[in-house]
């Protein structure tokens, strides 16, 4: 009696644990396999298996290992011990691959289980030959989730770094000292220090991603036909937190009617923001010229005695031997940002662009907003209708708005953090920290130096021992 009232208190912790019978679960926690267990032993294998339909070897098996079971259970892992289940599938040139893509994303290159795969290959060709696609990407779906490896999506797309980078981030700063000492631009004139740079807006935004209902097969998100369809905007700020009016740039012909209507909107009469129209709505050298008299040039004459230190990159609109001319007579004093490094030398990329353009967008979802009320098909061609007057305001309250504009200190961060402001006596200097990108990159590149010269060394080696031997 006492061994089938234990039997039935097993059973009913069993059922009350999984809340279903034990044969409608593949998988067992330890604390299950250990009740099975007692329950055999009270009963028997055999019946413990006809009474839960487990496989009797595996009763077994776990009655075997039942010392490990406890063990493993007393530590609250819940399903499997340490080293149990099915070794992964694995290939003997795994930590070469792992390696490769390592050196790759350093490099800033872009890698897909495409490229892994043919990399495997590659290395293995005989792989190529006995191995389906479909087995070798559910190969490298395992390898990656081995190896804590996960796709993303890229947060910037451009140039590579140079090489001896950190050099050439050290002459950028050296030289940006050399001119505010020459300049007299000390810590309390900031202002002085002007950073310029376009960026393009679109009239419309779509996410990449949206909600929908679990189960949806054919996931879509519509465009309107606007989606294409951009302005430039040149942006400026100074070392101190301020801001230089925008100019936006339409596309049209200059000084046709198009222009002159939007030069009535009520932000461009205020000249909060300046507007022109180029043939694709383009930053170019002549417009770059524009800018740099109606707005920079105001800007140096109120702000500054002799002029400003001017900061830019090597974009085709600025460097150019038009723009050099200009410069050299006004006698303006710039300095060109070193190509592939603006993502961290140039203020305006490293923390102004992307807060400016995030806060359009929202502007433009409170329009979307705002025009999805109706529920109906009309709402395409309400979607069509975002004016030049919508898109000039929504960059005119980004920019200006004292709540939900750029904020100064964001300005003045973005200048620190790029080391341009940095103070002159050298006491801030520790502040400055190369970002991880270049750090892997100096490494890399002193990794490649040090092959180089080995393997030249081997080469002049040989070369003494080949003239030796004649």
């Amino acid at each position: 009696m006492d061994s089938q009232e234990n039997s039935k208190k097993l059973d009913e912790n069993i059922k009350k644990e999984n809340k279903k019978a034990i044969p409608l679960k593949n998988r067992y926690t330890l604390k299950q396999k250990l009740d099975v267990i007692k329950e055999a032993e009270i009963t028997s294998i055999h019946a413990t298996s006809n009474k839960y339909g487990i496989d009797r070897a595996s009763i077994r098996d776990w009655i075997k290992m039942k010392t490990i079971l406890e063990k493993e259970n007393n530590k609250n892992i819940k399903f499997r011990i340490k080293g149990a289940g099915r070794k992964p599938y694995t290939f003997e040139c795994e930590p070469q691959i792992l390696q490769w893509i390592i050196y790759n994303r350093k490099l800033g290159i872009s890698l897909t289980v495409r490229a892994i795969i043919g990399y495997l290959i590659f290395l293995n060709p005989d792989i190529g030959e006995n191995k389906t696609y479909d087995a070798l990407k559910h190969w490298c779906t395992r390898f990656l989730k081995r190896h804590s490896l996960v796709f993303r999506k890229a947060g910037h797309i451009g140039q590579p770094l140079p090489k001896k980078v950190n050099d050439v981030v050290n002459i950028f700063l050296r030289d940006i000292i050399r001119a505010r000492e020459n300049m007299n631009i000390t810590d309390d004139k900031l202002n002085l220090i002007i950073n310029i740079d376009e960026t393009p807006i679109y009239f419309e935004m779509p996410e990449q991603t949206t909600i929908e209902l679990k189960g949806t097969k054919n996931v879509k998100i519509s465009t309107f036909g606007n989606d294409k369809n951009r302005v430039s905007v040149i942006l400026a700020i100074a070392g101190n937190g301020e801001k230089l009016a925008p100019m936006m740039i339409f596309k049209g012909q200059p000084g046709k009617t198009n222009e002159k209507k939007l030069q009535d909107i009520e932000e461009v009469k205020k000249k909060q923001i300046f507007i022109c129209c180029q043939q694709n709505s383009w930053a170019t050298t002549d417009i770059f010229i524009k800018w740099y008299n109606q707005i920079f040039k105001p800007y140096e004459t109120l702000k500054a005695k002799n002029n400003c230190l001017l900061i830019l990159d090597k974009a085709p609109s600025h460097f150019n031997p038009k723009v050099i001319d200009l410069f050299d007579t006004n006698q303006q004093q710039y300095i060109f940002i070193p190509p592939g490094l603006t993502p961290y030398l140039q203020p305006l990329d490293i923390g102004v662009n992307k807060p400016f353009k995030s806060r359009i967008k929202n502007y433009y979802l409170k329009y979307q907003i705002s025009k999805c009320d109706k529920m109906d098909s009309s709402i395409i061609n309400e979607f069509n209708k975002v004016s030049k007057e919508a898109i000039v305001k929504f960059v005119n309250d980004s920019w200006w708005n004292e709540k939900d504009g750029i904020k100064k200190e964001f300005i003045i961060n973005s200048f620190r953090k790029s080391g341009i402001t940095l103070k002159m006596d050298g006491s801030e200097d520790d502040l400055f920290e190369y970002p991880n990108e270049i750090v892997e990159r100096n490494i890399t590149d002193n990794l490649i130096d040090d092959d180089d010269e080995e393997k030249k060394s081997e080469s002049d080696s040989e070369n003494d021992s080949d003239s030796s031997g004649h």
